[in-house]
């Protein structure tokens, strides 16, 4: 056979070494061939005709198939059949969808490295690939700009990232080069290493009366995954330094 094994393709085309015959020569036509998924030919056998030593198969269903040739000539001698052919398995069914990839890392993180694992696929055919899945992520959810790369097993690492926010999604392959649809994306993971902007130095009225003064200050900025919902922490002291007797407190405001 010329065919890859396993294939994904349901018409094959086998060849053999042509019989001769010195006598009254082979018939027309010349050989006589059998397939079927039954490498005994006892069930499900197709006989056919050819005149060459090839034959190209109707379209046929998945499955493992064999085939065997005898010649005839034109006398009406006809020699055994071949040994079966090896057999050939036809696998037209993509494996299964991964499952959406998810991540233990919680979002926003500071994390740059997210680690993402996903339900495996299922294939009954050829098998999955080696490697039998294939990712892409990237921060653009429409995947028309990413990074694409495999994976032999249902989990991967990322590389260290920059910040922003990302997506991942999957799909798998067979041995027979069927490949199913991608998976949903994994929910967006924020990556987040930039710390908020310095606040603005903290002023008060001075000198005065009042034992509880209030200080304000200019509000600090975050573009990333945004202030936290408490976001200052202050310290306060008689000691300019802060190196002693010093008092700490938090604020929801500036």
């Amino acid at each position: 056979t010329i065919t890859v094994n396993p294939t994904n393709t349901p018409i094959l085309t086998f060849t053999w070494t042509a019989s001769t015959d010195s006598g009254s020569g082979l018939a027309t036509p010349a050989y006589t061939l059998q397939y079927s998924q039954d490498n005994t030919f006892v069930a499900g056998v197709t006989t056919t005709t050819c005149n060459t030593a090839s034959f190209t198969t109707p379209s046929l269903s998945e499955g493992t198939w064999y085939i065997h040739v005898k010649a005839s000539d034109a006398l009406g001698n006809i020699s055994a059949y071949s040994s079966a052919s090896s057999g050939i398995l036809i696998d037209t069914t993509a494996p299964t969808v991964p499952g959406t990839p998810s991540t233990v890392t919680t979002s926003p993180t500071s994390t740059t490295v997210i680690s993402f694992t996903w339900t495996a696929s299922t294939d009954g055919g050829s098998g999955l690939a080696t490697p039998a899945y294939t990712l892409q992520y990237g921060t653009d959810p429409t995947f028309t700009t990413s990074t694409t790369t495999t994976s032999s097993y249902p989990t991967f690492t990322t590389p260290t990232l920059t910040d922003g926010t990302y997506y991942l999604r999957v799909k798998a392959s067979d041995v027979a080069g069927n490949i199913s649809v991608y998976s949903s994306n994994s929910s967006g993971i924020l990556i987040d290493t930039t710390a908020p902007t310095v606040p603005g130095i903290p002023t008060t009225t001075t000198p005065t009366t009042n034992t509880t003064p209030t200080f304000s200050w200019t509000a600090s900025t975050d573009s990333g995954s945004g202030l936290a919902t408490t976001p200052y922490t202050i310290q306060y002291s008689q000691d300019q330094t802060f190196g002693t007797n010093v008092l700490s407190a938090t604020s929801a405001t500036s």
